[in-house]
C-alpha cells in the first residue's frame, strides 16, 4: 500500500500488516500514520490526494466558520481511530481556494472523500460523527 507522508508528501510503500509498527517516511523520517489531520495547501493537494492508496477525507473549512470549528475535533477523532484506514486532511478555503473551487465547494464545512484519486463522496455541513463514519465505511481500505 502507498501512504503519502503528511510532512513532505513523499510516497512510501507500506505493508498493511505492519501499519501498527509506527512506520516512518523513508525521506524525512517522520511518522506517516500519526493519526492527526494534515493541513494541506493548493500546492500539495493534488500530489497527496492522487497518490494515496488510503482513502482521503478532505475537510474544506474556514477559521471564521463556527460549524467548521465544531466538526474539527470529530475529524481529529476519526483520523486517530482509523489512522491505518483513512487520511484526514484540512484545507483552509480562505488561504487555498483552487481545489475548493474546482470541486464545487460552495459552503463550509464540506468534506470530500477521495479514493484512488477520485472523488467518491461529498458531505456538506457539520453532521454527527456517526453519519460521517457511516458514509466513509464503504470506501475504507
Amino acid at each position: 500500500m502507498i501512504v503519502i507522508c503528511p510532512h513532505c508528501t513523499t510516497a512510501n510503500r507500506l505493508d498493511p500488516a505492519r501499519a501498527g509498527d509506527e512506520p516512518v517516511c523513508g525521506k524525512c523520517g517522520t511518522d506517516v500514520l500519526d493519526g492527526k489531520p494534515v493541513a494541506l495547501d493548493d500546492a500539495r493537494f493534488e500530489r497527496f490526494v492522487s497518490r494515496s492508496e488510503l482513502p482521503v477525507v478532505v475537510d474544506f473549512w474556514a477559521a471564521w466558520c463556527g460549524p467548521c470549528r465544531s466538526i474539527s475535533p470529530v475529524l481529529a477523532e476519526i483520523a486517530n481511530e482509523r489512522q491505518d484506514q483513512v487520511k484526514v486532511v484540512k484545507v483552509n478555503i480562505d488561504e487555498n481556494y483552487e481545489y475548493a473551487s474546482k470541486l464545487g465547494v460552495t459552503s463550509v464545512p464540506t468534506m470530500v472523500v477521495f479514493k484512488g484519486g477520485q472523488m467518491v463522496e461529498k458531505i456538506v455541513g457539520a453532521v454527527p460523527k456517526r453519519n460521517i463514519v457511516d458514509r466513509l465505511v464503504p470506501h475504507l481500505a
